[in-house]
């Protein structure tokens, strides 16, 4: 009677202690996916009272209009910290949960992100989210996050010329991972709505991608346009100038960059730029095009070309730019062959070429506007900042980056702190499974013909630890709310198998085992579940030589600061940025040499026509 009274106390205690995890589970409050909590929003009453039959202006302005501003201004501005607003964010979390390194067509990806991020907005707007984000053509991303497979959209019509998303495929960049660290994974705060885990708040990528990418967008009250620049220049300026590397900086300024432009980009005024085509005169009525400015289609330069003909202007040749032109570009490369009079050349070349042609355009940095943390809004007009919003304008590019670093630098701490926790954990779990091998083959542990509630009671008395107990002596600093999308690896995987026909078994024994009891038992499974062919020397072998590595492993990240781990990560993305540039030189090559090729033939053939061919010149005769 006493034992029985003594387990229903401890089962008391138990389910105590559940419910009281159960309720600070519920009590924590959990991120939503706007821009204000739910307990502001509903302490500020900006909730209307749709029971009454009137409303007030200023009800609607400020309980109801408030939120729809609020909700739009989240969505259209991206986040300082990762560059991506929260659709873009919504695919970055499916890539990586699915681990995308396969092509997968871009409608059932679509499906994918709407199932596993709660995406409440339509399916055409997710479908052109992700076709964006895999664009790679002159003015749209300088570092895609995903790989086009298919037909993405040209610089011919600026992406809007893309294929359907059912015939079109995608998967994660080779250096996705790279941007994005998997060791960062766990430490990233998770949001979570209608009882499901989803995107974190933000990402931390190893350089800012709103200015490697670029931003655009319109909210209520707020627009951003910031272009795009070299992640090159952005890496080493990282390194050289805030985690102080040797040597000296091969870029000096950063400055507006679009990957494979042929064009001059030129500083006009501290915060405005101007993007040039090229144009070069090859004889006394010809003139060669060969580039165009930043974000001028091709289409659309044609358009204003075919404008400038004599009969589109009345048939006065006055006013007409040109004779004729003709095209020779690609989806890639910009070729147009202007004829021109005498009289239109010298008009042409007195007011400038790029300047009658337009082929010039202006990259302004006035309106870098970004997303800095998700609180509720109140507008500060001197500083152009909202109070509480973090919503701001930026001067220039250092302002971004001299917020961008400190956060960045702040979670290199928590990914060391759970990356020491996890090396810890998994060095104890294997020295645990060290010590049980050798004693079993020393003959001072039987566990052969015992009853599993006596060999539990023996293992905790020679003092082997519990998978619960090895958690509480490593804490990890990440909280239960906050967990890693994927779940943490075992150190061994052989013995899956084992592990499942033991935990059959439990419930079958007619024995009754007090909660605390199979408590223990769960926790003594990574011992008791492992095959009999790792109780061999080879096993204790390898189990030593595994904690030596693991040891080596402690010790390098203990001496590693966090500014040597965030150089590490910018070495790396650095060698595949240099490997994307020499294949882009490669197919450069190719291309030019095609168009070299087209052009010549095209000159014979207008050769033949202009002499005629012998048989034509006989007849005439």
């Amino acid at each position: 009677m006493s034992e029985h009274k003594q387990n229903n106390n401890i089962n008391k205690k138990v389910k105590k202690s559940n419910k009281k995890k159960k309720s600070n589970k519920k009590s924590k409050a959990k991120t939503p996916a706007v821009l204000s909590t739910k307990k502001k929003v509903e302490d500020a009453f900006v909730y209307i009272d749709h029971s009454q039959d009137s409303l007030t202006y200023s009800d609607f302005v400020h309980k109801e209009f408030v939120l729809y501003a609020k909700y739009d201004t989240h969505r259209m501005i991206p986040n300082l910290i990762d560059g991506l607003k929260p659709s873009q964010r919504k695919v970055v979390y499916s890539v990586i949960k699915k681990n995308l390194k396969k092509d997968f067509k871009v409608a059932q990806l679509c499906g994918y992100v709407s199932e596993q991020t709660c995406y409440h907005h339509g399916e055409m707007s997710m479908q052109q989210t992700i076709t964006n984000m895999a664009q790679d053509f002159v003015g749209s991303n300088n570092m895609p996050l995903l790989y086009p497979s298919g037909q993405f959209g040209t610089r011919l019509q600026g992406g809007k010329d893309s294929a359907s998303s059912r015939y079109i495929f995608t998967r994660m960049q080779q250096y996705f991972r790279k941007i994005f660290h998997p060791d960062d994974d766990a430490v990233l705060e998770y949001l979570e709505e209608e009882g499901q885990n989803i995107e974190p708040v933000a990402y931390y990528p190893v350089l800012p991608l709103v200015l490697v990418n670029g931003a655009e967008g319109i909210g209520t009250g707020w627009s951003t346009l910031i272009p795009n620049f070299n992640p090159t220049d952005i890496i080493n300026h990282l390194l050289y100038n805030v985690l102080k590397k040797r040597g000296k900086n091969p870029s000096n300024k950063i400055a507006p960059f679009f990957r494979g432009h042929k064009g001059n980009m030129k500083k006009v005024y501290q915060d405005v730029y101007e993007s040039y085509g090229k144009i070069t005169k090859i004889s006394d009525t010809q003139l060669e095009i060969t580039e165009l400015p930043i974000k001028k289609w091709t289409q659309d330069y044609k358009e204003f070309l075919t404008k400038g003909l004599p009969m589109n202007n009345d048939n006065k040749k006055e006013k007409s730019l040109l004779v004729g032109f003709r095209e020779y570009h690609t989806e890639k490369n910009v070729h147009f062959i202007l004829t021109l009079t005498e009289d239109q050349m010298k008009k042409a070349e007195e007011n400038g070429l790029y300047e009658t042609f337009k082929l010039k355009s202006n990259v302004n940095l006035t309106n870098m506007v970004l997303i800095t943390s998700d609180d509720s809004t109140t507008l500060n007009s001197k500083n152009n900042t909202c109070k509480d919003a973090g919503i701001r304008r930026y001067k220039n590019v250092y302002q971004i980056l001299d917020e961008y670093v400190p956060r960045r630098l702040g979670m290199y701490q928590r990914r060391k702190l759970h990356l020491l926790c996890k090396l810890q954990r998994e060095r104890e779990l294997l020295n645990q499974k060290k010590r049980f091998i050798q004693m079993i083959l020393a003959k001072q542990l039987i566990i052969n013909n015992k009853k599993r509630i006596v060999l539990v009671k023996e293992l905790a008395k020679k003092k082997f630890l519990t998978k619960q107990q090895v958690w509480k002596k490593y804490p990890d600093i990440i909280e239960e709310g906050n967990k890693v999308v994927e779940n943490e690896t075992p150190i061994d995987t052989e013995n899956d198998e084992s592990q499942n026909e033991i935990r059959n078994n439990k419930k079958s024994s007619d024995e009754k085992i007090s909660d605390e009891i199979e408590h223990m038992i769960n926790g003594y499974d990574y011992l008791l579940s492992m095959p009999l062919w790792s109780l061999t020397k080879e096993r204790v072998e390898n189990l030593i030589k595994q904690l030596k590595d693991k040891e080596k492993q402690l010790k390098e990240l203990e001496k590693t600061s966090i500014q040597q781990l965030w150089t590490n990560d910018l070495e790396d993305l650095k060698v595949s940025l240099e490997e994307l540039e020499k294949s882009d030189l490669i197919q450069q090559k190719k291309e030019e040499e095609e168009l070299q090729k087209n052009l010549l033939g095209l000159g014979k053939k207008r050769q033949l026509k202009n002499s005629g061919s012998p048989s034509k010149k006989k007849r005439k005769q």
